[in-house]
């Protein structure tokens, strides 16, 4: 957030993906699920955790949209291709890691000898929760680090609330939010002529050798 804020917006893509890639990989891991040879490929872990039968995992259609098209730009961290920053991107970053976050914690464990998955589920999936995101809650004993920031006023906080309508309640107040579409070329697709020194010297992506 706090890159596009500043509008370091290529960097922002491969810290966006990271911190998908960290979440879906942590649904995996507290449902006993294999996060190996995902690598970075955030595609292949939505698709496994999707793939988790009595999770019954759903994401709005703009959420797995947004996952994929990170998954195309965020990987590509030297430009070696165009990339393009819509004007929605950070509210589909903050609604993907709000949708992600609430299953990031130990959802099967047991009270009085009864599974607690039912009733975590139904937690997530409250109707007020998906109307009123910036009132979730998680259960007590997994809040998460997000929730340190905004209880303990960390000097993140600001950047973390910053036009952020999942984590904090919208206000009518003037905001110096400004939207933007960014469409940046690669070097390469303009000098393709040195296409053919550089595969000797670094790492080309299939790609852009095919293309």
């Amino acid at each position: 957030r706090l890159l596009y804020r500043y509008e370091l917006n290529h960097p922002s893509l491969w810290c966006a993906l990271q911190a998908i890639e960290k979440y879906l990989k942590a649904i995996l891991l507290y449902n006993r699920q294999s996060t190996i040879n995902i690598r970075h490929n955030i595609e292949e872990a939505l698709r496994r955790v999707k793939s988790i039968s009595d999770l019954n995992f759903t994401v709005p259609e703009d959420v797995e949209n947004f996952i994929k098209y990170l998954n195309y730009f965020g990987q590509d961290r030297y430009l070696v291709q165009e990339f393009i920053v819509p004007e929605d991107y950070l509210l589909k970053l903050d609604k993907t890691v709000w949708y992600l976050r609430r299953y990031c914690y130990y959802l099967r464990g047991e009270k009085n000898g009864i599974s607690m998955l039912h009733h975590n589920l139904k937690w997530i999936n409250d109707p007020e929760f998906i109307e009123k995101p910036w009132k979730y809650e998680f259960p007590p004993g997994h809040k998460g680090y997000l929730e340190k920031i905004k209880e303990k006023d960390l000097p993140s906080k600001e950047a973390l609330l910053w036009n952020n309508n999942y984590f904090a309640e919208p206000t009518s107040e003037p905001t110096s939010f400004k939207k933007r579409i960014l469409i940046k070329e690669s070097p390469l697709e303009l000098h393709p002529e040195c296409l053919e020194i550089l595969r000797s010297l670094v790492y080309i992506p299939r790609q852009i050798n095919d293309n």
